[in-house]
């Protein structure tokens, strides 16, 4: 299923203009109401139908939206660096006692085709912690740990990408853990490689919206008393409809609008077709505090269709 994600915020800035007014109070953490949800179908199968949801946010201090990093190569991009990197990946010191950290996103220079680039590397970020990096291999002693599903691999729980640590890091790794190579870039920043079967878990903090699915169906041995189940796009398709979204204001004063958040997917009608369905959502700030949660009316695609 091919999934893309597109977002547009509309804001009303709730800040004093002047002298004369007084900026309105808002709670630190963010607050959110529904306001409106409609379904985009295009003529036919082979293009991408939409979900579109609105949501009203208050926010004390206007802290709503990932800020601007300026990587090593000069290119502006979304902060996905520790705590908004995507995956989180884990130390042990043994028994079931875990150890979560993150990654940075580190540019380094290499050489391609005879000319020099600087390429984005996934670096792990133990944040000063000691351990052993978790995987597959010592998951016998982590009896916590999620069975390894092959069909899931990259998808869920464990991962073969490479990743690479400091040199400086070297204790979180032995001789027993497949490291693939070494690297010294022009700076003489020292790498590993490791390419094992690591564990790993999604980071929600990396999403600025959380957006779940619930469809009704009562016989499911996972509905809840109201008959309703959460539908896992990650179980289904390996994908997720949780988002990000820019820095919506460059104040930290209070602010008031309304995020208008579009979902859009080939498989809507396909995976829901004439089924009650409703949403579950959220939204976090930079402090990763995070808002209420609201639900959207119950709703089949065919009734809120425009």
């Amino acid at each position: 299923m091919k999934v893309v994600y597109k977002f547009v915020a509309f804001l009303l800035l709730a800040a004093a203009l002047g002298s004369c007014f007084d900026p309105p109070v808002f709670p630190m953490t963010p607050e959110i109401e529904f306001e409106d949800i409609y379904f985009g179908e295009t003529p036919d199968f082979s293009d991408a139908d939409s979900i579109v949801i609105s949501v009203n946010f208050k926010d004390g201090d206007g802290n709503i939206g990932i800020d601007k990093i300026v990587t090593s190569n000069g290119e502006l991009i979304d902060n996905i660096n520790d705590p908004f990197h995507d995956s989180n990946f884990y130390l042990s010191t043994g028994g079931t006692n875990l150890k979560e950290f993150g990654t940075e996103t580190f540019y380094t220079d290499t050489f391609q085709n005879g000319l020099a680039e600087y390429v984005p590397i996934k670096i792990l970020s133990t944040r000063g912690q000691s351990g052993k990096l978790v995987t597959l291999r010592n998951q016998a002693g982590y009896t916590s740990l999620p069975a390894y599903r092959q069909g899931k691999l990259e998808c869920v729980d464990y991962t073969t990408q490479p990743i690479f640590i400091f040199q400086s890091d070297w204790d979180i790794i032995d001789n027993s853990y497949y490291i693939k190579d070494t690297l010294i870039d022009a700076f003489g920043n020292r790498f590993i490689t490791v390419r094992d079967t690591l564990y790993f878990q999604h980071n929600p903090n990396h999403y600025t919206i959380e957006v779940d699915f619930f469809v009704k169906e009562p016989s499911h041995p996972n509905a809840g008393a109201d008959g309703f189940r959460e539908y896992d796009w990650r179980e289904e398709f390996c994908t997720t409809y949780d988002g990000r979204f820019s820095r919506l204001s460059d104040t930290e004063t209070p602010l008031e609008g309304t995020i208008r958040y579009a979902m859009v997917s080939t498989g809507f009608k396909f995976v829901f077709s004439v089924k009650t369905v409703k949403l579950r959502i959220s939204i976090k700030d930079r402090d990763l505090n995070v808002s209420n949660v609201i639900y959207t009316p119950e709703f089949t695609l065919d009734k809120i269709k425009r």
